[in-house]
């Protein structure tokens, strides 16, 4: 096992230059989108937001260039985050970056490779292991840097040292590994989050499942010494809210950081379930610190130890159409980072179909002329499970997905579901759970008609064709 946290703070290479004041700015939410929407498709005489190139934007409230980074957070600040599992002969890398979100492909003309997909065959490559066998996420922190572009994006400088720092993270986590234990398990950790959909009452998922690494010596000072403490939660990264301005990674930060603190080690928070799930406990350091001494009771409590030292590693492809009009044509105006022309991320006219049988009269059938590809990938490392999720799934998907993992928990196994890994695909919903007028709707001022989630939602049916390709993946981990 081996674990390595590296900074994503900013540092201008020779010739660039981080901008922290004076930055163009327009107001959130559509009211200012659409005031200021003749400013970056015409005035400018190109397609994109009107912002200064040398200024880093946050992401994750409102629409277009609203919140320029000011500084770091001195606390937690932002980092990339990596664990790396091996028995000697098949090695997987897990690694989550403090930022609102990363594309699996970004359009060539921002920067060279410097999606997850770059990211994770530059590890593989480096490292002599299968690009399966690599995963990158975000924790979707709204004090992140804007990956998605919907914001104001990124200087190309950065966008690069954000590329060239995950690689170095994943290799550390690599070169650094040692003999090891492993425990997991998982506790009931519902004091810091909350479902927060409007007009019904949704399902969150509660539970909070770790893993925890303690190096294996002849030494007696160095027996027993933790590695890594890693936990899979729920909640999302908005304790700040739309006024803070500093490059932060919130509470996943901040509970990292203290995991390290109380127990030792490299701590290391992915998120789960997260799309209708808010995070509770007060300030960020509060509940980053609250949550830290709640886990390290759990785990000084005792989990299940690894009995096996299997480490498998498979994934599988989904291409999905996008009938989100909004979201179709901020991509295509070139308004999102994302590559939407025909390739690895993106495809011409296609169709889903899903129906949990053949026979079923329900279902969910969707087709468009722009797809998207993306990625579900699975791990299995002795009794733990753990199965990655292209954006900001709902609770109900990772707890269908924990429950047919049943009888893997009944021989002191544990599943993990990661959101936001290899992708970052907005909102992932069950088609059961869409709100049919959701999107623009809730923004009709003081009266509460419709879901706010669907507005990012790139389809009502890729929460089942993410759900069935994710359980797909897990038969293919093996019982």
């Amino acid at each position: 096992m081996g674990a390595d946290v590296t900074s994503l703070a900013p540092e201008p290479p020779e010739g660039a230059s981080w901008k922290t004041e004076g930055c163009p700015q327009i107001d959130q939410g559509p009211a200012g989108f659409v005031e200021h929407l003749h400013t970056p498709l015409f005035e400018q005489g190109r397609v994109g937001w009107p912002v200064d190139p040398a200024c880093i934007y946050l992401g994750g409230y409102g629409i277009g260039p609203a919140r320029a980074a000011t500084g770091v957070d001195d606390h937690a600040g932002v980092n990339v985050r990596s664990i790396a599992i091996s028995n000697g002969v098949d090695t997987v890398v897990w690694q989550t970056v403090d930022m609102v979100g990363l594309f699996s492909h970004y359009r060539p003309e921002l920067c060279d490779a410097c999606g997850i997909a770059g990211m994770r065959a530059a590890i593989a490559e480096a490292a002599g292991i299968p690009v399966a066998n690599v995963a990158v996420g975000s924790t979707h922190t709204h004090g992140g840097a804007d990956g998605y572009g919907a914001w104001g994006g990124l200087p190309r400088w950065y966008r690069e040292q954000i590329r060239d720092r995950v690689v170095a993270s994943g290799l550390a986590a690599i070169a650094g590994r040692e003999l090891a234990t492993i425990e997991i398990g998982a506790v009931d950790a519902r004091t810091f989050n909350n479902e927060r959909r409007d007009l019904y009452h949704s399902t969150p998922d509660y539970g909070a499942v770790w893993m925890q690494a303690r190096a294996v010596s002849r030494h007696p000072r160095s027996a027993g010494r933790v590695i890594a403490t890693l936990v899979n939660y729920a909640a999302h990264p908005t304790v700040l809210g739309a006024g803070n301005t500093l490059l932060h990674g919130d509470w996943p930060a901040t509970a990292s950081k203290a995991l390290g603190d109380v127990m030792g080690g490299v701590g290391v928070v992915f998120v789960g379930g997260l799309g209708n799930v808010s995070p509770s406990g007060g300030g960020v350091v509060a509940m980053g610190d609250a949550f830290a001494r709640f886990l390290a009771q759990d785990i000084e409590r005792g989990g299940s130890r690894l009995a096996s030292n299997d480490v498998t590693a498979v994934s599988a492809e989904i291409t999905h159409p996008v009938t989100n009009a909004v979201l179709a044509g901020l991509g295509v105006a070139g308004l999102l980072d994302r590559d939407f022309s025909p390739g690895p991320a993106a495809g011409l006219a296609g169709a889903y179909e899903w129906r949990k049988h053949p026979s079923s009269p329900r279902g969910c059938v969707t087709a468009s002329p722009l797809t998207v590809k993306t990625e579900v990938s699975g791990f299995r490392v002795g009794e733990l499970t753990v199965l990655t999720t292209p954006g900001e799934i709902f609770s109900s998907i990772s707890l269908v997905l924990k429950s047919k993992a049943r009888h893997a928990a009944d021989r002191g196994g544990q599943t993990m579901v990661f959101a936001q890994v290899q992708d970052s695909l907005g909102y992932v919903i069950p088609s059961y759970e869409v709100d049919v007028l959701g999107g623009l709707l809730e923004y009709v001022p003081e009266v509460e008609l419709a879901e706010y989630e669907e507005t990012f939602m790139v389809d009502r049916c890729l929460g089942d064709h993410v759900l069935d390709t994710a359980l797909q993946v897990r038969e293919r981990l093996g019982p």
